[in-house]
């Protein structure tokens, strides 16, 4: 139960302070004592982190301009995916080729 009252303190907290301008939201977590200073610093990495690896996959599967509205092939996905700078270190990022068992047994087990 603790935990989840110091969650639900980074989740108003971090919200409350994405609304500030820059310098207020600064003056805000310096007067934060160190140990939430630390959970607001580390809640901010993870949310780059994801963004980071948004902003990959959004890159890998940019619509051809010729047509938009094709679908997405799951292999395609899938390598967008491996690129994922927080997927880096599963392995790398994987060529299309070496996906393509994987959706197959994808396609199959959804099919079902």
């Amino acid at each position: 139960e603790p935990h989840m009252a110091d969650d639900d303190w980074l989740a108003t907290e971090f919200s409350r302070l994405a609304a500030l301008s820059p310098k207020q939201r600064q003056r805000e977590i310096d007067a934060l004592p160190a140990d939430k200073r630390a959970a607001i610093k580390a809640q901010n990495q993870k949310v780059q982190r994801g963004l980071r690896d948004v902003n990959t996959v959004l890159g890998c599967l940019e619509p051809d301009e010729a047509d938009p509205d094709a679908s997405v092939p799951t292999v395609a996905v899938l390598a967008a995916l491996s690129c994922c700078p927080s997927l880096s270190p599963i392995g790398g990022e994987a060529e299309p080729d070496d996906l393509q068992p994987l959706e197959a047994a994808l396609m199959e087990h959804c099919s079902e």
